[in-house]
């Protein structure tokens, strides 16, 4: 079986951990709308997060690191001066599973150049090679092929991809969503991915975002 750790590192390289700025897993009881000059605080975004209520049955909230990764070269939706809230869930019953939530707010204007940034990279880039390490700890490559994704008519913009790990026989299904400043980004791996229910649960965190983000 293929270890969760492993998969999680390959969903955190679709721009789930990002750099600069500031996060926190707090859960924040009431949404506060942040003020048009500042940033909101990781308090304020983390109840635009996904629970483990909203995957459905079986998935559960767990700890897992959060390196920066890259693809097709670039780290994803990566920007300075941040704040941002994540969570991780996994399953009991399959431990490949992994589905990775995270909310980025950005300084003013640069959100729309971080997507655009991913959207030109993966547009050019039809697969890649990413370095990990096996079940024995040596290096290794990966490649991971790139494909879009529908996720449908969300947010301002929204950018949907398939990965697919060949040698693993995993895919994962990515989705960013952005309102304003704000990014929502989503990444589900599974050997036979449900992409109408992936669709969905984007759906329901661009719902969950546009309260924060009208």
């Amino acid at each position: 079986m293929i270890g969760r750790a492993f998969v999680a590192t390959i969903a955190i390289s679709f721009g789930l951990a990002g750099c600069g700025g500031s996060s926190t897993p707090t859960r924040a009881k009431t949404t506060a709308h942040p003020s048009r000059n500042a940033l909101p605080t990781p308090e304020q975004l983390r109840p635009t997060v996904l629970t483990a209520d909203d995957l459905g049955a079986g998935w559960t909230e767990i700890e897992l690191e959060n390196p920066a990764g890259q693809i097709c070269g670039i780290q994803p939706l990566a920007a300075a001066g941040t704040t941002k809230s994540r969570a991780s869930f996994g399953r009991s019953d399959d431990q490949a599973a992994v589905f990775r939530a995270g909310v980025t707010a950005y300084p003013k204007g640069t959100a729309t150049g971080a997507v655009s940034t991913l959207r030109a990279a993966t547009a050019a880039c039809s697969s890649y090679r990413l370095a990990s390490t096996d079940a024995k700890g040596a290096a290794t490559e990966t490649r991971v092929d790139v494909r879009t994704l529908d996720v449908g008519e969300l947010g301002e913009e929204r950018l949907g991809l398939r990965l697919s790990v060949p040698s693993l026989k995993q895919v994962i299904l990515y989705a960013v969503v952005r309102r304003g400043d704000v990014v929502t980004a989503l990444a589900q791996s599974a050997e036979k991915p449900d992409v109408a229910a992936f669709t969905a649960i984007v759906a329901k965190a661009d719902t969950r975002l546009a309260k924060l983000v009208p």
